[in-house]
């Protein structure tokens, strides 16, 4: 069962509700579609219920898996309790009053934003249905993700 999201430029995505098995850093599909290289992060141990496999508009693929797993209690730690301080200032400072990064603010997201606003108003004076208007679509799909890793 294939089930794909209808518009070509959005976020692409299909769900693989069985026959898929995770190896050491391989998705197999005994579909048509063979095996995938992936980075697992974590070990899956029981049973998998869906995969959905997406892209993004930037072009990188993602797989999400789903499985049922026994749910583990958390158990608090004793210790100190620190807490970081994330400001305008300053990037962040730790409970101690050290700061974590050697200068200010880095304003990483500013930098990203002024690239954005360029590479976007070179996006729309392209024309429209145009061959270099869907590559570049691509291009300002990437620097809309670099914007979002600045952010967080």
């Amino acid at each position: 069962m294939l089930r794909k999201v209808v518009s070509k430029q959005g976020k692409q995505s299909a769900q693989y509700p069985q026959n898929v098995k995770v190896l050491d850093g391989i998705i197999k599909f005994t579909d048509n579609i063979g095996e995938l290289k992936a980075k697992i992060q974590r070990p899956i141990e029981d049973k998998i219920k869906t995969v959905t496999v997406s892209k993004t508009p930037s072009g990188k693929y993602f797989a999400s898996i789903l499985f049922e797993g026994k749910g583990e209690n958390t158990t608090t730690s004793e210790g100190k309790i620190y807490g970081i301080d994330l400001g305008l200032k300053h990037f962040a400072v730790v409970t101690d009053g050290k700061k974590v990064f050697l200068y200010d603010n880095p304003k990483h997201l500013a930098k990203h934003q002024k690239n954005r606003k360029g590479q976007q108003q070179k996006f729309t004076r392209k024309k429209d249905d145009s061959n270099s208007r869907r590559k570049y679509r691509k291009v300002v799909a990437k620097v809309y993700v670099g914007v979002a890793c600045a952010w967080r």
